[in-house]
């Protein structure tokens, strides 16, 4: 992946070490890569996914050559450890670092098993893995974002979000409480449900009073302790 940039001294070649230095510095700028930031120009089917550098790069006189052309079929960067994985669905335009390996890792990602190195190619781009994600910002504590739902958690307060068209619900919990607000219905599924609390408010502002068993109540002037409940309890 040659450059074509003059980027040398003319002067380093009047002395054998000069020009020694001159051409170490010229192979290692054409043969050896560690790390571009790159873009996703296609996301193939088995997985691994078409890369383009980002940076244009520029002659000595300042004209810009064309975009490098694509890297092709490049695995992505999975985190994942015992029985945990944290995987990302890569799409077209995503941004990312692409990191070359030093040998090439083709055989091992076929198998995942020890292998020997694929070819003698070192620290290409070709050999390398992508890793995704973005640049330019300090998020508002640990984010994990899916389209129009995320998670974010911070040192006191862990929150959900899902927006849609009817609105935008949410789950905040703290150490001393859990705020929801839904756009739309709760439905709660279990085989037995048990709350404690010191009060239980249902309706709108400033709840509804509940009738329990044990509780004494006045019907019509007549006062009389409650010892059944029904099985269904409605707000205000």
């Amino acid at each position: 992946m040659k450059n074509n940039i003059p980027s040398f001294n003319p002067a380093n070649l009047d002395e054998a070490w000069g020009a020694l230095g001159q051409i170490i510095q010229d192979y290692l700028m054409n043969n050896l890569f560690t790390v571009s930031i790159v873009e996703v120009s296609a996301v193939n089917d088995d997985n691994t996914v078409d890369v383009r550098p980002v940076i244009r790069l520029q002659t000595t006189l300042g004209a810009v050559l064309p975009q490098q052309e694509p890297i092709f079929n490049i695995p992505v960067f999975v985190i994942k450890g015992g029985q945990c994985e944290i995987s990302i669905p890569i799409a077209v335009g995503d941004k990312g670092v692409l990191l070359a390996c030093k040998y090439d890792p083709t055989k091992y990602f076929a198998t995942h098993q020890v292998a020997g190195a694929g070819s003698n190619q070192l620290f290409s781009l070709s050999n390398g893995v992508f890793l995704p994600f973005d640049f330019g910002y300090t998020p508002n504590g640990l984010t994990l974002k899916n389209g129009s739902s995320q998670v974010v958690i911070k040192p006191d307060q862990i929150t959900m979000t899902v927006s849609s068209d009817n609105g935008i619900s949410s789950l905040a919990l703290t150490s001393s409480s859990l705020t929801g607000t839904i756009q739309g219905s709760v439905s709660v599924q279990a085989q037995s449900a048990t709350v404690e609390a010191n009060e239980v408010n249902l309706g709108a502002s400033g709840g509804a009073g509940i009738a329990r068993i044990g509780d004494t109540v006045v019907v019509a002037g007549v006062s009389g302790q409650i010892t059944s409940g029904s099985s269904i309890v409605k707000s205000a």
